[in-house]
């Protein structure tokens, strides 16, 4: 009997929870306002981004051409860390300049800015700092500069671990 009485309860309790009230209080509300529409930019999309298992010679990313594609190890197949790509026409980039003979790579190395990086063909998933090396003969010399804009072509793109930075050769100085 006692059982039955809780289960009475209960059942009252789960019905009484499923009903809803409305009060209308003779107030009208107010029409809520419209929400402001933002427009959102569209997401640039970057053409000198590549996959190296799809890429073929002749294709541009950024200013360059893809002329010679090799794999670092022939056993395997083109992964991002197993490429080598040989890109040729010239690339306008700005960035920094820096000069260390003693340095594991000896010569000059330019840092890419941010602006000019699309002109530079890079691996779709390359997150390393863009740069490379251009050896100890190369017409920015041994002074190393905060900001300089360069044309370079005969651009290696190496994804092959660590230790080999990709190579570029200077064609002229802008500023």
């Amino acid at each position: 009997m006692k059982s039955l009485k809780i289960f009475a309860i209960l059942t009252l309790m789960i019905a009484l929870s499923a009903c809803t009230v409305n009060v209308n209080t003779g107030d009208t509300a107010e029409p809520k306002a419209e929400p402001e529409v933002q427009e959102i930019e569209e997401p640039v999309v970057l053409n000198n981004l590549y996959d190296p298992a799809t890429a073929e010679v002749g294709d541009q990313y950024g200013q360059m051409t893809l002329v010679k594609k090799e794999k670092f190890n022939e056993e395997f197949d083109f992964l991002v860390d197993n490429f080598i790509g040989t890109f040729e026409g010239e690339a306008t980039v700005s960035g920094k300049y820096t000069y260390e003979l003693q340095s594991m790579i000896p010569g000059g190395c330019f840092y890419v800015d941010d602006e000019t990086l699309e002109n530079l063909p890079r691996i779709n998933t390359d997150r390393r700092t863009a740069f490379f090396c251009l050896g100890t003969e190369n017409p920015l010399g041994t002074e190393n500069r905060e900001s300089v804009t360069i044309v370079i072509d005969s651009y290696t793109d190496y994804m092959v671990g660590a230790g080999v930075a990709n190579q570029a050769n200077v064609v002229r100085i802008v500023e």
